[in-house]
């Protein structure tokens, strides 16, 4: 999740390079604006996005941190009833066999806390990552979405400026490397979405 975030923010400030090299490549009023705009959207909701980012990957420890010491008392339980079974396999000898019909119970008792373990475990990470950290990151990411409305920026209607000036070549060369930007974040994405199919505790 961290590298995730800090994988978007480097990917926004390079992306506000090109931007910038767009509007110097083409200065007028409205490359100002959408300089203006493109800075103030971009760089708000990017630094949401990296600061849910930090939220989540700190839930995710936090549940880690959980299921390792849910795992710890599991294994504690189960050899505690691994001995149990050894000993009644012992004083099977000697009751010459009826000590034997506690095996099944011994059985069926390690299986049935393993299925609570995993049925724990599932819920504490459904309520703590997915509601506490991962929706808040979500609602970000969709403000983040909204915010490409670009009348949303907050420039108002070009009114006359004082001309412009435009090098074809530059800002076509900008243009270009943005449209890679765009490539990258959803390939930040796609990374993003692997990561989390692939939770493992």
């Amino acid at each position: 999740m961290r590298r995730f975030g800090q994988a978007v923010q480097t990917t926004q400030e390079d992306a506000t390079r090109q931007v910038a090299g767009v509007a110097e490549a083409y200065r007028s009023t409205a490359s100002e604006e959408m300089l203006n705009g493109w800075q103030r959207l971009s760089g708000e909701h990017v630094s949401e996005i990296v600061e849910g980012c930090a939220v989540l990957a700190a839930a995710l420890d936090v549940a880690a941190g959980y299921i390792v010491a849910q795992k710890a008392e599991a294994i504690g339980v189960l050899i505690g009833m691994a001995a149990a079974f050894v000993a009644d396999q012992a004083a099977a000898v000697l009751t010459f066999g009826i000590a034997e019909a506690a095996a099944p119970l011994i059985v069926e008792g390690a299986e049935r806390l393993v299925d609570s373990l995993v049925m724990d475990l599932q819920q504490y990470l459904i309520a703590m990552v997915a509601q506490a950290a991962l929706k808040p990151l979500m609602a970000k990411v969709e403000a983040a979405l909204a915010g490409l409305d670009w009348s949303q920026s907050g420039g108002g209607p070009v009114t006359g400026g004082s001309g412009f000036q435009l090098d074809k070549a530059a800002a076509l060369a900008h243009a270009a490397a943005l449209s890679g930007y765009a490539a990258d974040m959803r390939a930040h994405a796609g990374t993003f979405a692997a990561g989390i199919r692939e939770l493992r505790f």
